[in-house]
């Protein structure tokens, strides 16, 4: 898996940006090795510039700060059924408040690369936050069409997204916030030392999540986001 990754970056990873999360013993050493190289990764990316919608939510576009955002509420990584169905992750911050759950179909979607896999973990993340109920999702619309009028599949699970509660209604939610819809799409337009493959994947997910931010109540979310994708770079 690690020789897969370094062809899609080429990067040396010092010793600060090294992944040190923790798993239940349940989680395999396969899923473990593969998100260990994951998180490395993505900790050693550096950006030449950010939007302003992240450098409020994040601050300065840059490995480092993803790790310290992710470890904020991150502990520990388990594995769970989460429910069954197609689910890769899910997060019980109740019971759990600082760990997420992964499922099989983590490692096993057709998609699955580095940025749909880290996409999952970030997301998650969201879930931990106690504000705003720890952030619930919003029913996507029904019919849910792109702007060519196509259904709107999910890049991961392959299915199609209207009445699904897989859409967001604010900018700080968790496929706006964390999901490429800010992060990812600042890889994609910023990131130095990532290839044209990784941004390529980056700017995917990035307008695959982007879309599923919806005006909602008055709240111009849709408006927003994109407003934000098409700004200066704050330096």
């Amino acid at each position: 898996m690690f020789l897969i990754l370094t062809t899609i970056l080429t990067i040396s990873f010092s010793a600060s940006a090294q992944s040190k999360m923790k798993y239940s013993r349940e989680v395999p050493a396969s899923v473990r090795q593969t998100i260990d190289a994951d998180l490395n990764l993505l900790y050693s990316l550096e950006l030449s510039g950010q939007t302003p919608l992240h450098s409020e939510i994040f601050g300065q576009a840059r490995g480092t700060t993803y790790k310290r955002f992710f470890e904020k509420y991150v502990q520990e990584i388990g594995f769970h059924d989460c429910g069954g169905g197609s689910s890769v992750a899910c997060a019980f911050p109740g019971s759990d408040p600082r760990k997420i759950f992964l499922t099989p179909h983590y490692l096993s979607s057709p998609k699955s690369s580095s940025v749909t896999r880290l996409s999952s973990l970030f997301h998650e993340t969201r879930h931990l936050d106690s504000n705003f109920a720890n952030w619930p999702h919003e029913l996507c619309p029904t019919p849910f069409l792109d702007e060519q009028g196509k259904d709107i599949i999910g890049i991961v699970s392959g299915l199609k997204m209207e009445g699904l509660e897989a859409c967001d209604w604010s900018v700080y939610g968790s496929y706006a916030h964390h999901i490429t819809a800010i992060m990812f799409y600042n890889m994609a337009r910023f990131c130095s030392n990532c290839n044209r493959e990784f941004r390529a994947k980056a700017e995917e997910l990035g307008l695959d999540q982007m879309r599923r931010v919806i005006n909602s109540s008055g709240i111009k979310a849709q408006e927003a986001i994109r407003a934000d994708f098409e700004s200066s770079p704050v330096r």
